[in-house]
């Protein structure tokens, strides 16, 4: 499977990445929007070939590779296991109302199926319908389920992408904030919006702000594993082994994600960010001050390491 960079760029222009397999673009987009979501959880990928051997958690296609064959009908694309609740995936590429009639409709029973074979509730389960752009038909249709269980949320894969790309970005996300991300969508389907051009902005709207609050959590941890990264490139380059803040802030204003970070959370780095997250994280230790900046030294990596495993194994004598 490909890393989850390279995923979300797919997924961000998938008609143009399928289109580069022609007679099996339905197949590749199945596939594409279940490793989606293998990197969105963090989850082991599996496919049809694995003939039932999987991790008790995971993301499994019901594809295979070898052959190259599309999931069987009777069932969803793709089984998401995550901690505490479950995700059925289908996903297609069709529009207007046989992206309904053709594709989603099944979706209803394959999750009542689901929870039943599984002897699980049905809140326990969400099916997510992927497509390019969510269908009239396929949005009034949902809307007019109300409240019922499993939950069917619709989502344009340029959705799902961006989704994946704060999973990326977001050092500490748990399976717990993406369920509850998916309990926040689908209000807004329960709502039953009139017009799919106001239920896809608020769907948006609601990502983002779900962004937002992940990125702002992990924003100390996230800057003081660059800034490490920045000081321990710095140090093969210059011999030294301190650093001022503003040299730091002078090599991570012009990280491409860094950038790409801070333009999500509307807001821009400062001095105070690297201190924070060296300090705060215990990656570096404060060696003094220099005119009005503080200097740094690295904690040595295996330090570092050492701690987060007596803390795993902390938590594994609970």
């Amino acid at each position: 499977m490909a890393a989850a960079r390279t995923i979300c760029r797919r997924l961000r222009n998938a008609q143009r990445y399928v289109a580069k397999f022609p007679r099996q673009e339905s197949l590749q987009y199945e596939l594409l929007t279940a490793e989606a979501f293998s990197h969105i959880l963090n989850l082991p990928f599996c496919t049809a070939d694995d003939n039932g051997a999987a991790d008790l958690y995971c993301v499994k296609w019901h594809g295979t590779l070898a052959p190259l064959r599309l999931a069987p009908g009777g069932g969803p694309d793709a089984t998401v296991r995550a901690y505490d609740f479950h995700i059925l995936v289908e996903a297609t590429m069709r529009t207007g109302a046989n992206q309904w009639i053709r594709e989603f409709a099944p979706a209803v029973e394959h999750g009542n199926e689901f929870a039943g074979s599984e002897g699980i509730r049905a809140e326990e389960v969400f099916v997510i319908l992927v497509c390019p752009t969510v269908g009239r038909y396929t949005h009034t249709t949902i809307s007019n389920r109300g409240d019922i269980r499993p939950a069917l949320i619709p989502l344009e894969d340029s959705v799902v992408a961006e989704i994946l790309d704060t999973c990326i970005l977001g050092l500490t996300v748990q399976h717990a904030d993406v369920r509850g991300l998916l309990e926040r969508l689908w209000r807004h389907v329960v709502r039953g919006s009139a017009d799919v051009n106001r239920y896809t902005d608020s769907v948006r709207g609601e990502v983002r702000n779900w962004q937002a609050e992940i990125l702002r959590s992990d924003k100390l941890l996230f800057v003081g594993l660059k800034a490490y990264q920045a000081m321990k490139k710095g140090m093969g380059e210059t011999n030294r082994a301190y650093f001022s803040v503003s040299e730091l802030w002078q090599r991570l204003a012009r990280h491409a994600t860094i950038r790409h970070y801070y333009k999500l959370l509307g807001t821009t780095l400062h001095l105070r960010d690297i201190e924070d997250g060296l300090r705060g994280n215990k990656l570096a230790y404060e060696i003094g001050p220099r005119f009005h900046d503080a200097l740094f030294t690295l904690v040595c990596k295996e330090d570092v390491a050492g701690r987060l495993r007596r803390f795993i194994k902390a938590m594994e004598a609970i």
